[in-house]
């Protein structure tokens, strides 16, 4: 069995900006709380749902099925949705959003907001390069140049965030392939050997 290969789960920066999202009442979800990465959605509460549009009129056709919505949370369109359940069930949390198709012909896809919610230490630090963040009194990885991973802490996982670097999020080689065979346009795959 071929070792298994892994890489760090990051938006496509190639793909036309247009159409965009526009979250409305993202500042209403937001006051009063304090954000904890640990917690889903970063402990954002989603009753009411998040309620997006995009920004002008487009055919549905060209909505892709994942937008970077922050580092960690994505927006993802149904079939998007289905996929990742597929892959790693108890790798994510979902949330309905409440999308507002008026500026179009028709109604798009439905959307979800999605987190990772699975952290792993799972970095063999004594046979990797990393960039360590300096003056804190925590582990923190700044950047992953070279990276060995311990295979038996993460078992069957096929995505996670990783405990020393709460914002990265790393996928392995079956996720991508996955991604790649469906089509999905949004991520690009950054490999954490020698990146």
């Amino acid at each position: 069995m071929a070792e298994r290969q892994y890489f760090q789960l990051k938006p496509d920066m190639s793909l036309a900006a247009k159409p965009w999202y526009v979250w409305v009442n993202e500042e209403e979800m937001r006051k009063g709380v304090s954000t904890d990465r640990k917690l889903p959605f970063g402990g954002l509460p989603m009753d009411p749902p998040p309620r997006f549009y995009f920004d002008k009129k487009v055919a549905t056709r060209k909505l892709r099925d994942v937008y970077t919505v922050h580092v960690g949370m994505k927006m993802v369109s149904d079939r998007l949705r289905r996929l990742m359940e597929e892959i790693d069930p108890e790798a994510f949390v979902f949330a309905p959003i409440d999308m507002d198709y008026s500026n179009f012909d028709e109604p798009g896809p439905r959307f979800w907001l999605c987190d990772v919610i699975r952290f792993l230490d799972c970095v063999d630090e004594e046979r990797s390069v990393i960039k360590y963040q300096e003056g804190v009194s925590f582990k923190n990885y700044i950047r992953l140049i070279d990276v060995e991973m311990l295979p038996g802490v993460i078992g069957g996982a096929h995505i996670f965030r990783l405990e020393n670097a709460k914002l990265k999020l790393i996928v392995d080689d079956i996720f991508v392939e996955r991604m790649k065979s469906e089509k999905i346009k949004g991520f690009s795959f950054v490999s954490i050997k020698g990146e």
